[in-house]
């Protein structure tokens, strides 16, 4: 109960209705169960549903997180079709007019991170910056493969040099 009206505190939903909408989810197949209280997270979009989660979680953050990265570049299409839905919103406390004609996975979704952030609250800008920096890797690292399929050696030294360059800024 007391994390319900802290939730609804945070994103301006009624109280009412997220009591509905867990007791919706409750009596869904257990397939849609899975998703909410399991899904399976892969390491490529964990890094986005953190995102979206610090997100949602702290509204503030939005354009911060969106001068960092477009929507359009979340390879989750239900993480990506929450942050275009948040983006429009304009980042507002309300965060309930998201779910306006969100369907039925991005309102899980949105709902699973509400409750469930998956970070410590008080560490958000540095989870925010070591998710911003691993995306940024991995395109790095997708950009080298597709170079050595094209057998571009310039391009592929170039970037080579350029994941050099990342990791010494690292220390590693």
């Amino acid at each position: 109960d007391e994390m319900l009206v802290e939730l609804s505190d945070k994103t301006g939903i009624l109280e009412a209705t997220i009591r509905q909408e867990l007791k919706t989810l409750r009596k869904r197949p257990e397939s849609t169960k899975q998703v909410l209280t399991g899904k399976k997270l892969t390491a490529e979009k964990g890094e986005e549903y953190l995102l979206l989660s610090a997100v949602i979680t702290f509204p503030e953050k939005l354009d911060y997180v969106l001068s960092k990265i477009s929507p359009d570049e979340i390879s989750d299409t239900t993480a990506g079709a929450l942050f275009r839905r948040i983006a429009s919103s304009g980042g507002s406390k309300d965060l309930a007019a998201v779910l306006d004609g969100a369907d039925e996975d991005e309102r899980i979704l949105f709902t699973k991170l509400s409750v469930d952030p998956g970070f410590d609250p008080e560490f958000v800008d540095k989870n925010i910056e070591d998710c911003l920096k691993r995306i940024e890797d991995r395109k790095l690292d997708e950009k080298i493969h597709a170079a050595k399929l094209s057998g571009d050696l310039t391009l592929i030294n170039t970037l080579l040099f350029e994941k050099k360059k990342l990791l010494k800024e690292k220390g590693l």
